[in-house]
């Protein structure tokens, strides 16, 4: 299928048409409750930001065995993965880097200081109870990391009587997953506790075009356990104390070599305790103390550990005021990096302060945010958003927003200790490099009623001093400016007995400096699914599209990987009220396509699960 009728089938489709507010789990009264795009709860459809929620309904019905092919079906993000499970993935949000966009687990920041990004291969589904997805600049909410936006994954938390949950499943490559959970809530208690299990024998990750004789044509497996629980005491209806523990240790086998058995041992974790409380009708508070790890130790013939410890504290005020809401707060970020790299600077802290207000006045809604963040490495950095929404009629609003953000170096940027590799060739970190900034605008239409939803925005996204190699590959320096601007559409409804989700995006994102388009990136991908449920069974099915990228920012013909156009099918069978069947088959048709050159795709594959899900 050429990629162009799939982009316009998009098109047509979309346009056919609390006690704490602070409180971080979503709430259904009559819409979804969403709260990453403020630090506020708020519904879905009073966002002025580009937000999307993966519910956790979505994500048991979507039957996905990894998040990037959840983000890229749900989210209308894009995504790249140098082979199967447990192999590196990446996403792009706006067609920014994927250092561009910050990862938050029940709120604290998941990823590794020495890489700049987030190992999203080590979360597994099984721990995830939702997802909150932001497009656009977030720094003067979050400061650094969000130039292309958020994305929040939130573990389980436990509700009403005790629900236990268990679910076993079994797949091509020889994958088997297990997972078990547990929830209750009573008398101002709450507790959950997960586990889960993932192993898979997989296929090669690389193929015989794979640079620098890294092919080794024997299968990467894969194997992971996680666990994640919560704990929390509510002694009366304006004061919670309460825990989170998210933790996952896996191990992922590679090529690095023709001849080596290379794999990583992955360990993401994050602990925090908090403390809400309503001190006044007028005055909420919400008091955080956190602890995330990134630990990743590479055997094989390249070896090396990297650790990073990100110290995490937040203090959030929420003022109520006659037209609006005030939130302003503290934040404390100690980031320390460890292993067998020794960097001559090991640790760094930033000390933020921040405060945003939105309100609304007739039918003009308003959110303005501004923060200071003072990082140790490179000192004071300011960045600020504001964003106006004008309700046209009770179905129809427009919207317009701006906003800057910037990314940190990171320390391997940074510190790098110099390296002779041979052939003339050294290489080490630049301590005088600045931090990545942007500048962003965006303008949309929204239309919701009672059965869909859908919106149309277009935005303008221009970064500078990006981070890039020198000419002579020395070292890193602030040479870069890409200019971003593009075209999103997102539909979501029931259209009869169909339920349908749809989003399409066309982009132009480019090197500013070049002209070329930014490596992996296309300029128009999209995701199209249906779904109709009939007395026992459910029948869904999923198209994921994207065109032409390349797979260097030199953009040269021999680095060009064609589109493609997946089709996926998934089936429920409801054996009885608490117990289902599910079964999902990805790429029906085994087209053969590239994320990554040198790096294979999973073909045609099957997965089936049995769940018990006490409703």
């Amino acid at each position: 299928m050429k990629y162009r009728r799939t982009s316009s089938l998009l098109v047509l489709l979309g346009a056919a048409h609390s006690s704490f507010a602070l409180d971080q789990t979503p709430l259904f009264q009559g819409d979804t409750i969403v709260v990453t795009a403020t630090r506020l709860s708020q519904k879905l459809g009073e966002s002025l930001q580009g937000v999307s929620v993966i519910t956790a309904q979505e994500i048991r019905d979507a039957g996905h065995q990894t998040l990037a092919e959840l983000l890229q079906s749900r989210g209308g993000l894009e995504s790249a993965t140098s082979g199967g499970i447990g192999q590196l993935s990446s996403v792009f949000v706006r067609g920014t880097n994927s250092s561009h966009v910050l990862v938050l687990v029940d709120g604290l920041r998941i990823g590794s200081a020495t890489a700049g990004t987030t190992a999203l291969e080590s979360i597994q589904l099984d721990q995830v109870d939702h997802i909150e997805i932001v497009r656009g600049p977030l720094s003067a909410r979050y400061g650094s990391d969000a130039i292309g936006g958020v994305i929040q994954i939130f573990t389980q938390r436990g509700a009403g009587p005790i629900r236990p949950s268990i679910s076993l499943g079994a797949g091509s490559f020889g994958t088997r997953t297990a997972a078990a959970a547990a929830g209750t809530a009573a008398d101002g208690l709450r507790l959950q506790a997960q586990a889960g299990y993932v192993e898979s024998a997989g296929f090669s990750a690389t193929n015989a075009t794979a640079k620098f004789g890294a092919h080794n044509p024997d299968k990467d497996s894969y194997r992971n356990t996680d666990v994640s629980g919560a704990l929390s005491y509510q002694w009366n209806e304006n004061h919670e104390v309460g825990g989170k523990v998210f933790e996952s240790s896996g191990r992922a086998h590679f090529d690095a070599t023709a001849s080596t058995d290379d794999y990583n041992d992955q360990r993401l974790s994050g602990y925090s305790v908090y403390l809400r409380n309503q001190f006044t009708s007028l005055w909420e508070s919400m008091l955080r103390l956190g602890l995330a790890t990134d630990d990743r130790v590479t055997v094989g013939a390249y070896p090396s550990t990297f650790r990073t410890d990100q110290e995490q504290a937040l203090w959030q005020n929420t003022l109520l005021l006659p037209h609006g809401r005030l939130v302003a707060g503290l934040e404390y970020l100690g980031q320390k990096v460890g292993g067998s790299t020794s960097f001559t600077q090991s640790r760094r802290t930033t000390r933020s302060a921040f405060a945003g207000y939105e309100a609304q006045f007739h039918a003009h809604r308003l959110q303005a945010d501004a923060r200071y963040d003072d990082n140790s490495q490179f000192g004071a950095h300011e960045t600020g958003s504001l964003a106006y929404g004008y309700r046209i009629n009770p179905v129809w609003e427009a919207v317009a927003s701006a906003g800057t953000a910037f990314k940190a170096p990171t320390f391997n940027d940074l510190y790098y200790p110099f390296t002779d590799y041979g052939y003339g060739y050294t290489y080490s970190g630049n301590p005088n490099l600045k931090p990545e900034r942007s500048w962003s605008r965006e303008v949309g239409v929204r239309y919701r009623d009672q059965r869909q939803r859908w919106s149309v925005s277009a935005f303008d996204n221009r970064i500078v001093d990006l981070i890039a190699l020198r000419g002579d590959y020395s070292t890193v320096v602030n040479v870069g400016l890409a200019h971003i601007r593009g075209q999103e559409i997102e539909y979501r409804g029931k259209l009869g007995e169909y339920a349908l989700h749809a989003s399409a995006t066309f982009q132009q994102p480019e090197d500013a400096d070049t002209g070329k388009p930014l490596a992996r990136r296309s300029r128009e991908f999209g995701t199209l699914g249906v779904e109709r449920a009939s007395g026992a069974w459910r029948l869904g099915t999923e198209m994921v599209a994207a065109g032409a990228r390349y797979d260097s920012a030199a953009a040269t013909p021999d680095t060009r990987m064609g589109g493609y156009a997946l089709f996926n099918f998934n089936v429920e069978y409801r054996i009885a009220a608490d117990v289902s069947l599910r079964a999902r088959w990805n790429n029906v048709f085994d087209r053969q396509y590239e994320l990554v050159q040198g790096y294979n795709t999973p073909g045609s594959n099957l997965f089936v699960s049995l769940q018990y899900q006490p409703r």
